[in-house]
């Protein structure tokens, strides 16, 4: 037995004298493998459950939401191996009060996510459920995000540092470091060399009275594609080979103009085709795959179309049609956002700005090109940039405004049209207020040109969009800080600029600066010399007395809350507009020269006393103001105002507009008869109105001032 026990021990004790540094690698692996162990299984279960996996506080491409908004957002993940559902959970942005958004009723599928947008809009509250995940806060930079839960307190918490546009902050999973990523940019720019000289066409955009062949060349062996439906030649363009035939097109059918989509009101659609034109868009490609930029022209063909629209400018513009009357991106139509939305207000005049052609944000513009012929009928200038709708109830009109902003500086927008005012353009109709004469805007702006105050040169236009006949329109150079700039002749990069109560910029001190004018006009008693003096160190009063006496005088019905422009400097200097003054620009006035007895001094009132603010309404209760501003009024009536001045304006522009506008009224309604005579007895009431206005304006003044 004795000799058993030793065999059995023998080799524990050989194993020992073999290698004693074995046994203790042997042991020591074994306990790091425990360790390993545990330390996954503690990560494993640290990296379960909800979590902030991203964070954009700067949306304005990335996503749309359900209402069309490309509101901020926050994306809640969850890490379990099962669902995880919603109920009790919580997100806000104070620490002090948790309980800002209860997440609804609602499941996250193991490893799925949730979007939950940010926004905190009036607007939607009318018409958004608990189900389209609205959390009523929106996010700003250095921001604390709060994920919480009534049971468990706070889940998960991040600070959001100041972002970009369309930047987000992310993380792969709970346990991974916070990153940042810029989204957005172009699929199509990456592929685009300077070193690739675009295609050259044997013939410039023009009318032309007959059919003939265009031929398109290149450099070296480079191949050239192109387009003839408006769409981008980057994306399936065909390849050039031979000569491309371009004719008379005018009776193919409609493809546009019959769309019944592109209002949510009764649209009209044309019972005859319209006029067109072919849209040629082409680009080049060399031998390493690389891409020109576009050439795009537009040809019109026929006798008639050359009679017809010669003698005025005509501007085409031109986009991918998608993005122009597509669902889900046409910034035409009613589109998607309409059909999601339409049901759930019974507000018919609410629901109406659900609708595509609402959307205002930058995911809401779109590429495109503008090309301009001259009243001869040929091509003046081609630009690139970017389209837009523009107005307010005017976009639920069928012919809607556009905005465009050129790609690149291109030292003044249309060649030498507008130059030196600015590099944007509007393309204006006269909106609900003057879709007949669609002149009132632009005799307006001429009559008050030489006043104390800002105004903006426009002409009429043939309009045509992706090559059908779109109606009488004006260009005029867009209200943007660039104009300012030009105008005055300051530094754009110092102008704090208010435009529809607005501030177009994204400096919050713009805000403040308007906000303080406000605010003390609405707490001050302007009828106090001392208060009034301080009015003027912030405001040029003698070019606010100018506005006021043009807008009262033409009788501008629309000057509720919005439509005025408002400039300063943002920083003091010594220049010649340095004093931080505010500044009035004369802007959007085509609702205008109604009734030549209409008392638009005891309308401002009225719409004071109502909410609408103006900065008359409170002046007019100061002595001091009312002597300056009488004194100024008779003044402009003997010459600015003076109705033989006037008329011969009027003249000028009726010659302009009267056979673009015969055109326009038959495109957009079933008008086939209208003619030049029913156009100028509607331009007749606008000269009617200035013959009389002085016979009633002058005692509207004194029973106001009294």
């Amino acid at each position: 037995m004795a000799d058993k026990i030793k065999n059995y021990f023998l080799p524990i004790r050989e194993y020992h004298n073999v290698s004693g540094r074995l046994r203790y690698l042997f042991l020591f692996f074994g306990i790091l493998a425990l360790c390993l162990c545990i330390a996954l299984r503690i990560e494993r279960e640290a990296s379960r459950g909800l979590y902030i996996s991203e964070i954009c506080s700067h949306n304005q491409t990335l996503s749309k939401d359900p209402m069309g908004e490309y509101s901020d957002f926050i994306v809640i993940t969850n890490g379990d191996d099962e669902a995880v559902n919603l109920q009790g959970y919580r997100l806000s942005d104070d620490r002090n009060n948790l309980e800002k958004y209860y997440i609804p009723d609602m499941e996250i599928s193991a490893g799925g996510s949730v979007v939950f947008w940010a926004n905190e809009d009036d607007f939607f509250s009318d018409f958004i459920s608990r189900d389209d995940l609205y959390t009523g806060f929106r996010i700003s930079d250095d921001e604390e995000i709060i994920l919480s839960s009534y049971e468990k307190g706070i889940i998960d918490e991040v600070i959001v540092p100041p972002l970009k546009s369309d930047e987000t902050y992310y993380r792969q999973d709970r346990l991974s470091k916070w990153k940042k990523q810029l989204h957005g940019v172009s699929d199509k720019t990456g592929d685009i060399s300077d070193d690739v000289t675009p295609p050259v066409l044997s013939a410039g955009s023009g009318f032309y009275k007959e059919s003939f062949e265009l031929s398109f060349s290149a450099a070296g062996n480079d191949k050239v594609y192109y387009t003839l439906d408006c769409s981008s030649p980057y994306n399936g363009g065909t390849l050039y080979t031979q000569p491309i035939l371009i004719e008379d097109i005018n009776l193919r059918t409609n493809e546009y103009a019959s769309r019944r989509d592109i209002s949510t009101e009764e649209c009209y659609v044309p019972n005859e085709p319209v006029d067109k034109g072919t849209v040629v868009r082409a680009i080049a490609m060399d031998d390493k795959g690389r891409y020109s930029s576009e050439t795009v022209a537009v040809y019109y063909v026929g006798e008639e179309l050359f009679d017809r629209y010669t003698g005025t400018d005509t501007l085409s513009v031109v986009c991918e049609p998608n993005l122009l009357f597509g669902k889900e991106d046409g910034i035409y139509v009613n589109g998607l956002v309409w059909e999601k939305n339409k049901g759930k207000s019974t507000d018919k005049s609410r629901t109406d700005l659900l609708a595509n052609y609402e959307k205002r944000e930058k995911g809401w513009k779109r590429d495109g090109y503008i090309v301009l012929l001259d009243d001869c009928g040929n091509e003046a200038t081609v630009n690139s940039g970017i389209l837009s709708i523009r107005g307010n109830t005017s976009r639920k009109r069928n012919q809607k405004s556009f905005s465009f902003s050129p790609s690149a500086d291109v030292g003044g927008i249309l060649g030498d049209l507008f130059s030196p005012m600015g590099t944007a353009l509007a393309i204006r109709t006269g909106g609900e207020a003057d879709p007949i004469t669609n002149l009132r805007n632009s005799l307006n702006h001429m009559i008050a040109v030489d006043l104390n105050l800002g105004t903006q040169k426009g002409t009429p236009c043939h309009m045509f969009l992706d090559g059908e006949y779109w109606g009488c329109y004006n260009m005029q150079s867009k209200l943007d800080e660039r104009f300012v700039a030009d105008y005055y002749g300051i530094d754009q990069d110092n102008i704090a600029l208010v435009v529809d109560c607005d501030p177009t910029s994204d400096y919050e001190t713009d805000d403040q600066l308007y906000n303080s004018l406000v605010n003390f006009v609405c707490n001050s008693d302007m009828s106090d010399d001392s208060s009034f003096k301080t009015f003027c160190d912030m405001v040029d009063i003698n070019n606010l007395i100018d506005y006021y006496c043009t807008e009262i005088y033409i009788d501008n019905e629309d000057l509720r809350n919005d439509n005025y422009g408002l400039w300063r400097v943002r920083n003091k200097n010594n220049g010649k507009y340095g004093d931080g003054k505010w500044r009035f620009l004369l802007y959007d006035t085509d609702f205008s020269e109604h009734e030549p007895d209409a008392d638009s001094f005891e309308n401002l009132i009225e719409l004071y006393d109502e909410g609408y603010f103006n900065f008359f309404a409170p002046l007019v209760h100061n002595k001091t103001f009312q002597r300056m501003f009488a004194k100024r009024f008779l003044e402009l009536c003997e010459t600015e105002f003076d109705y033989d001045r006037v008329n011969s304006i009027l003249s000028d522009l009726e010659n302009e507009y009267k056979e673009p506008m015969v055109l326009s009224i038959r495109r957009f309604s079933d008008s086939a008869d209208y003619d030049v005579e029913d156009y100028l007895k509607e331009t007749e009431k606008i000269r009617s109105f200035f013959k009389h206005r002085q016979e009633y304006i002058f005692d509207a003044m004194y029973k106001c001032f009294q």
